[in-house]
């Protein structure tokens, strides 16, 4: 999973592939062949929705603030957590997944 993370200046990148209108809203795993996080929601893709919905998770998950800074027309995305280490994201995101 340390794949899809990045160490940037102001924090930590996550690749992620999004899939919007699903039955539940969950961290699925990780995709080797994509290199990202794989992440459903419920939030339809239409008006900036599902987009919302993947920050809010994440803000929640994470506790701090997250931006999306690629791929707001896409099922990739990357999210950047403001002031977070690699190391504390992947350990709140593999607990997660361990629930």
């Amino acid at each position: 999973m340390l794949n899809a993370l990045r160490e940037v200046e102001k924090g930590v990148e996550i690749d992620l592939w999004a899939v919007p209108n699903a039955d539940t809203t969950a961290l699925v795993g990780y995709d080797e062949w994509k290199g990202c996080i794989r992440f459903k929601t419920t939030a339809p893709a239409l008006k900036d929705k599902a987009n919302k919905a993947v920050i809010e998770f994440f803000e929640a998950l994470l506790g701090g603030k997250v931006e999306l800074v690629k791929g707001a027309k896409s099922r990739k995305k990357t999210l950047l957590v403001l002031g977070a280490t690699p190391g504390e994201v992947s350990d709140r995101l593999n607990r997660s997944l361990k629930t």
